[in-house]
């Protein structure tokens, strides 16, 4: 009688299972797991989207400065170059040209074109630096108007996204580098950022 009363007493002492306890036990549905695998997919080509988001507020912010100090007495009209930039948009109503920008070859094409005109730093010519910045900026502004202007949502949303952190980016890289373009500070960060463009542009083709 005793060891009956005293294994009821240590079975009614006995701690009781946590009714959630179970719940880790309970698989994922497919739509939970799609979702998170959603979410996961997102962050790659958001990174991608960063880097060149970084350069194209580079180039965009180098325009103006690098005309201001170019030898417009020497080279009378440089000017235009301002003028073929703010009408490069017009292009954009050329129908078949736009649909084919907004493609992924087309995207590739103006990243291409973005990421190369960082090579203007190391330009001897004053001229062909000039020139290779402002190709670089019309790659510039024809990329805003074919991601942003994309039929695609997702495509829409990770070019938006991506030029926001590339440009905070480039505002803690000026703190950093103590310098309005940290991409032409020297050479190194010149080539160090014209390799990560070219790696994330390869890595947008190949998404």
């Amino acid at each position: 009688m005793a060891a009956d009363k005293k294994q009821e007493k240590v079975e009614g002492s006995a701690t009781p299972e946590c009714p959630g306890s179970e719940s880790s036990d309970i698989p994922l549905s497919d739509d939970a797991i799609k979702e998170t695998l959603s979410g996961l997919s997102f962050i790659r080509p958001l990174f991608s989207e960063a880097v060149v988001g970084y350069i194209f507020w580079t180039v965009l912010h180098a325009l103006i400065p690098a005309l201001w100090f170019f030898p417009r007495d020497k080279y009378p009209g440089c000017e235009a170059v301002v003028a073929v930039w703010i009408l490069t948009p017009l292009l954009c109503s050329i129908g078949p040209l736009f649909r084919f920008l907004q493609t992924k070859y087309g995207l590739f094409l103006l990243r291409l074109g973005l990421v190369c005109s960082l090579a203007s730093f190391q330009c001897s010519d004053i001229v062909l630096r000039l020139v290779v910045l402002t190709a670089g900026n019309m790659c510039a502004v024809l990329l805003l108007c074919a991601s942003w202007f994309s039929t695609s949502a997702y495509q829409r949303s990770v070019s938006f996204w991506g030029f926001m952190l590339g440009y905070m980016a480039l505002l803690s890289s000026r703190i950093w580098y103590v310098s309005l373009t940290p991409a032409w500070a020297d050479h190194t960060s010149n080539t160090v950022i014209i390799s990560l463009g070219i790696i994330a542009i390869i890595d947008r083709l190949s998404a």
